[in-house]
Order: C-alpha cells, then sequence, then structure tokens
C-alpha cells in the first residue's frame, strides 16, 4: 500500500527528477524504494497536486489557484503544468463563458456557394455547455449541434468575407457535416469577433481536454 502513494514521487520536476524518472511504473524495486526515502527525509515537505493528483515536492507544487469546478471552495496548490490551465480555464469561465451562453447574432449557409436567402439565427451556448442552439428564425428550425461531434471549428479571417465560423461536426445519425456562420450586414461586429474568439478558445481547451484525457 506505501508504494502506490509514494510512487508519484517518481514524478516530482525537482532536482532528483533525472534519478526517479526510471521508476514510473507501479511496482518499484528495493533500490528505487530506498532512494525515494531517503529524498523524503531530505526534504522538508511533499505535497499532492489538487488537479491531476500527482505528488511533488514543496517548490514544485507552491502555486495556488481557484478551482471551483472541482468542489474547492479556497485556492489549492496546483504543479506548474496544471497551474497554467487552471489559469486559462479560471479566464475563460470568468470572462468568455458568459458571453457565449448569451449568443451572437449569424446567418447560417449550409451551402456556402448557394445563393439563397440565408436564414439568420442566435447562435448560443446552452447553459449545460453541451450544445450550440440555434434561435429566431421562423421560417427553419436548425437542430442543436454536440460540443463534443464538432470535429473541426476554423474562424473566417479572410478581409472580403464577414465575420464568422467554419465547422464540421457529426450530426445524430452519424453522418459529417458541415456549415458557415456569417456575421450579418447590420450586426454588431465587434461583439460578433468577441463571439467567435470565445468559441476558438472554448474549443481549443475541450480539444485539448480531450486528447489528455
Amino acid at each position: 500500500m506505501i508504494l502506490c502513494i509514494v510512487s508519484p514521487l517518481a514524478q516530482c520536476y525537482c532536482a532528483h527528477q533525472n534519478q526517479l524518472n526510471k521508476s514510473m511504473d507501479f511496482y518499484l524495486t528495493a533500490k528505487a524504494y530506498v532512494l525515494l526515502f531517503s529524498i523524503m527525509l531530505q526534504s522538508a515537505y511533499f505535497h499532492h497536486c489538487r488537479r491531476c493528483g500527482r505528488i511533488y515536492c514543496k517548490n514544485c507544487c507552491d502555486f495556488r489557484l481557484e478551482l471551483p469546478r472541482m468542489c474547492f471552495v479556497d485556492p489549492v496548490r496546483h504543479c506548474e503544468s496544471c497551474a497554467d490551465i487552471s489559469r486559462k480555464e479560471n479566464e475563460f469561465f470568468d470572462k468568455e463563458l458568459k458571453m457565449l451562453t448569451g449568443g451572437a447574432l449569424f446567418q447560417l449557409i449550409k451551402l456556402p456557394e448557394s445563393n439563397e436567402k440565408r436564414s439568420e439565427f442566435i447562435c448560443r451556448l446552452s447553459q449545460d455547455h453541451r450544445y450550440l442552439n440555434f434561435d429566431g428564425s421562423v421560417e427553419e428550425e436548425f437542430e442543436p449541434v454536440q460540443l463534443a461531434s464538432i470535429m473541426e471549428l476554423n474562424l473566417l479571417r479572410s478581409p472580403d468575407v464577414p465575420p464568422g465560423m467554419f465547422v464540421t461536426y457529426m450530426n445524430n445519425e452519424g453522418t459529417v457535416k458541415e456549415m458557415t456562420l456569417l456575421a450579418p450586414p447590420d450586426c454588431n461586429k465587434n461583439h460578433t469577433i468577441s463571439w467567435l474568439s470565445a468559441m476558438q478558445n472554448g474549443f481549443k481547451m475541450a480539444t485539448d481536454s480531450r486528447n489528455i484525457s
């Protein structure tokens, strides 16, 4: 049982990193076991990162940040890599999430080459933060897009094209679909650009989290 608890010490980014990197397995040899405890005796304290759960020396786990999404009320210890992630998440949740749920006005184009009248929708993030909803068109309804099904999201930055984004996703039937969202001529361009930037940041965070898991 003791081996289970101390084995994450092998991942501590401190002066002993090179010595311990060879002891990453769940089972430690007797030599590695003695080395770990000798290091523990030389160091004053060890702490675990509240985000990833790994154990680090005090100097490597001395970043205190809020982590409300894991039910911590007060700032808690983070390792360096997790501290960077939490800072970006906190900034996103504090500043950009409200904008995404508020929505922005777009023209939805199913076929970019079509010259037909484009339907206008308010595109907004659902309150459970899992779907993109499209509200406001009386003539046409468009099914919500699950964020987890989005395969590609690219912002349109050409000076000849209104602010917008191109999205590739998989619908409920498992079919790959594409859509283009463009800001209508009479919309607030600054608000639309800010919304698009927040959407891109949120998609990148979700993708990075998916790749880590």
